[in-house]
């Protein structure tokens, strides 16, 4: 459904819609923080948020490990329009009825990620602010505090294809100009999306002071190429769209990006359309100066690397270190994910070839390494629809880690109860994909069965983790050192399990997780046993519609 004022502001509380008050300059703040808001298609009106808490002159993630929570649409993408239309408004760059007219303009949720700058201040100093400006207690996250989040600066980045969750296609969708009437023929005629492959517009650029939107301009562009490698695309085929409202934002425009108005030949500068290749934007608003990640491997590398071999090399990391795959059961694909952790000697080779390939030595390879395994990991705040059956890995590490085992967990136990062969093909299926993982990034191009060999020289094993007994009954079937883990009585009791939106990461203080550990001598013999399903295309462990959207929503910029 359509992003409408008139959809949003059914569940906007009275305080939310009052009148707006007047301004006043806001004091010392405690904290600068920015903060991306964007939904999950796949989780009804869930939204959800990524923190990044300036230090010095750039930023750090303050809440990495999992997302914080959000489920009102009003309180956050409605206020964020609202302070960016006044903004415009105030500053004369719209007139109160473009501003209404652009507030109405339909774009569905999960195709929008909304940037904003804010300052954490005291309840005494946003006196006198309105309410687009900063949250109140009733929309923050967590516990009452005594600082309040005041909006400074927005933008928003408005992406023109989506995933479907259902079949992991990515399809094109319209972006807010082609919504405006006067555009549609222009689009219609000029906007070839086979040609124009992944494309992003960028609008509701607002601030109050200055140059606080240069960092969002910089995160945006990084955004958008995280995007870009998460649906599988390359950056010829990547496009930023701007929509130009005046002559002297034309001219700023043609400045940085000469050559680029769209569609060719446009005379009108007080309405002006400008497509730029995602390169180009990279190039421009670089982020080496905001992002404390970045300029540390950059510094590590001694220079070896660009911003942009340094960002591919951070996603790859995470790549290798957490997986949420697609499992092919005979040609239906499974539900929800398999979930794969691997911190083991063959991660450790596939860290090494990551680094090996751009050109660092040894000791920058392992300081890059040792960097970006500190930095962790986005994850999900909530289980619906994704994580079923995913063990607290802070439980599981006494057990996994000293082992040296690629950690599978989220088992379904539904699909279990249907096919008495599921357990068997997710025991070689997540064998075949850590084997064949390797071998793709090995540089030197080694076969599978070599990779085998490898991690069977290396000692790793293979740890299934679950919370369902009938599960570890299945997984007790094919051998295995099986261990169980009592909750902890210390532990706080988190939310039911069955609560809708229950924190995954709870279970290990509520019910009982079983760990069972397969040397790879006994998959192998396993395999011997059924070689037609331990390379059967059919039964297969891979990157797909679960990997693309865990990315999407997992944006790491800084």
């Amino acid at each position: 459904m359509p992003l409408t004022l008139s959809h949003l502001c059914k569940t906007l509380t009275v305080a939310t819609i009052i009148a707006f008050l007047s301004f006043a300059n806001v004091g010392n703040a405690s904290e600068i923080t920015l903060t991306v808001y964007h939904k999950d298609p796949g989780s009804g009106e869930t939204y959800t948020t990524v923190n990044w808490k300036k230090e010095g002159s750039t930023y750090t993630r303050t809440n990495k490990g999992v997302t914080t929570r959000t489920v009102n649409a009003c309180a956050k993408l409605l206020v964020q329009m609202r302070f960016a239309l006044k903004r415009m408004v105030e500053t004369g760059y719209l007139t109160k009825q473009q501003a209404r007219k652009y507030e109405e303009l339909g774009i569905e949720p999960e195709q929008i990620k909304f940037w904003e700058y804010s300052q954490s201040s005291s309840f005494e100093e946003i006196l006198g602010f309105s309410l687009d400006r900063y949250e109140s207690a009733g929309m923050s996250e967590g516990p009452k505090r005594d600082k309040v989040p005041l909006r400074s600066a927005t933008i928003y980045s408005v992406a023109g294809q989506k995933i479907d969750t259902r079949s992991g296609m990515i399809l094109p969708t319209k972006l807010p100009w082609e919504l405006e009437d006067r555009w549609k023929t222009v689009s219609q005629k000029h906007m070839d999306r086979s040609k124009y492959k992944y494309v992003w517009e960028w609008g509701r650029a607002a601030q109050y002071n200055p140059n606080e939107l240069k960092p969002l301009f910089a995160a945006n562009a990084f955004l958008n190429y995280y995007e870009l490698l998460a649906m599988g695309g390359n950056l010829d085929e990547a496009y930023v769209m701007f929509h130009s409202l005046s002559k002297a934002n034309t001219r700023l425009y043609l400045q940085r990006h000469p050559g680029t108005v769209f569609p060719q030949n446009w005379e009108d500068q007080d309405n002006t359309l400008f497509l730029v290749p995602l390169r180009q934007v990279l190039e421009t608003y670089t982020i080496t100066e905001h992002s404390t990640l970045i300029r540390n491997l950059i510094q590590i590398s001694n220079g070896k690397l660009t911003e942009l071999e340094a960002y591919q090399m951070f996603i790859e990391h995470k790549r290798i270190v957490w997986s949420e795959l697609d499992l092919n059961l005979d040609g239906r694909i499974q539900n929800s994910p398999i979930v794969i952790r691997d911190l083991t000697s063959s991660a450790e080779n596939l860290f090494y070839f990551n680094g090996v390939k751009r050109g660092l030595d040894l000791d920058q390879t392992r300081e890059a390494t040792m960097l970006l395994l500190k930095y962790g990991h986005q994850l999900h705040a909530f289980d619906d629809r994704r994580y079923l059956d995913v063990t607290d890995h802070l439980s599981s590490n006494p057990i996994v880690l000293p082992q040296n085992a690629v950690e599978i967990s989220n088992l379904s136990e539904s699909e279990a109860r249907e096919d008495d062969q599921y357990v068997l093909k997710v025991i070689l299926g997540a064998v075949v994909h850590s084997a064949s993982r390797a071998a793709i990034n090995n540089s030197e191009k080694t076969s599978i069965k070599n990779e085998v060999k490898r991690m069977y020289n290396g000692g790793v094993r293979f740890a299934f983790t679950t919370f369902s007994d009938f599960l570890s009954k299945e997984l007790e079937k094919w051998g295995g050192e099986k261990t169980a883990m009592a909750p902890n009585p210390d532990s706080e009791p988190g939310l039911p399990l069955e609560a809708v939106g229950a924190d995954w990461w709870s279970r290990s203080a509520l019910k009982t997780f079983y760990v069972h550990i397969f040397t790879l001598d006994e998959i192998l013999k396993i395999a011997d046993r059924y070689p037609e399903l331990f390379f059967s295309s059919d039964n297969t462990l891979f990157r797909g519609r679960w990997d693309t959207s865990y990315h999407l929503l997992n944006p790491d910029v800084f």
